[in-house]
């Protein structure tokens, strides 16, 4: 499974991090602020991460603890104050991450998980990290075990702020040519969306690009709604 061929690029140890944003009620009396647990915990069996059917459990409490707080004292505290104050939401963990280790399957490789579910300010903030320590994937093999069947985009995460997925990993058998290398970058962000079921002429647009630590930041951006 985590078999490549010489001289095709891969991704050696893959990691994908969601980064999503969504208004909580403590001060915007949204409707649907709690549906983002919902979509958290509905991503379990495509991700199979069983504990993620837990979280909105493992929250409740805490998550009703904070908007009463919010609701009671929020004057008490400065703008500034309340912009920076960021509230972890499995307070049994002491602020920590939530780590999960899920052994290998037939079909997909061994991942170490990691879940930190937050408030901020007047939003809930999640952070699913998923790193494959142990694999490499080539463009055609990343989207399926990444990102299956899109169950990380916007359209099923439903974030109502906004949300954004970072993915690292160490390059192998890329080309040393800047411009052929960014296009093998482009490949692989693409093949997150690949089981998507999107337009086939869904471009990205190269946004942005540095260095950090010797290695290249790439970052894309896609016209699609999804």
């Amino acid at each position: 499974m985590n078999t490549v061929n010489q001289h095709v690029p891969a991704l050696a140890r893959p990691k994908l991090v969601l980064q999503a944003f969504h208004l909580c009620k403590a001060r915007s009396k949204v409707e649907d602020a709690e549906v983002i647990w919902d979509t958290l915990a509905d991503l379990a069996t495509p991700l199979r991460i069983a504990d993620l059917e837990k979280l909105p459990k493992l929250t409740q409490l805490e998550r009703d603890r904070i908007v009463k707080l919010a609701e009671d004292t929020v004057n008490s505290y400065s703008r500034e104050e309340r912009q920076q104050l960021i509230v972890p939401l499995l307070p049994d963990l002491d602020g920590k991450t939530l780590q999960i280790d899920i052994p290998a399957s037939l079909t997909s490789p061994s991942v170490k998980v990691a879940i930190y579910p937050a408030v901020i300010h007047d939003s809930y903030a999640i952070d699913l990290t998923r790193c494959y320590e142990n694999s490499q994937f080539t463009v055609t093999e990343l989207g399926k075990h990444l990102n299956p069947k899109g169950c990380l985009l916007p359209s099923s995460v439903r974030a109502s702020i906004g949300q954004t997925l970072l993915l690292f990993g160490k390059p192998v058998d890329w080309p040393e040519n800047e411009a052929e290398f960014v296009e093998v970058a482009k490949g692989f962000a693409l093949a997150l969306l690949q089981d998507a079921a999107l337009n086939d002429r869904t471009e990205l647009h190269l946004s942005g690009q540095g260095k950090f630590l010797g290695g290249s930041i790439l970052g894309f951006e896609s016209e699609h709604p999804n």
